[in-house]
């Protein structure tokens, strides 16, 4: 559990996460509302890089971030079978997966 006061979040992006390597991402809220246009940070994807190279719950999986007062952090990592693909490049995402598991 982590007690901190409450911060209002700017932006939320999703990052796909294959085999430590950020294969796809997007924004999918910015201000609280639905946005899958925006563009993603260089910041927030070179962060996403740093922390998939550290540790991953799984080989293949999402991580989201988010911007709150200037600062991007993790809000959470899910299971890629139950994590939509808002504005990412879906088909380039299915061909790392497909790759990742034919090479196993």
């Amino acid at each position: 559990m982590v007690v901190a006061p409450p911060r209002t979040i700017e932006a939320e992006w999703r990052f796909f996460i294959v085999d430590r390597e950020v294969v796809g991402c997007s924004e999918y809220r910015r201000w609280g509302a639905p946005s899958i246009d925006g563009p993603v940070p260089h910041a927030a994807i070179m962060l996403a890089a740093d922390l998939a190279e550290l540790w991953g719950p799984a080989p293949v999986y999402c991580l989201d971030l988010a911007e709150a007062d200037g600062r991007i952090g993790v809000v959470e990592a899910n299971c890629f079978n139950a994590s939509r693909f808002y504005g990412a490049d879906a088909h380039r995402v299915l061909k790392a997966v497909n790759a990742f598991v034919l090479s196993r």
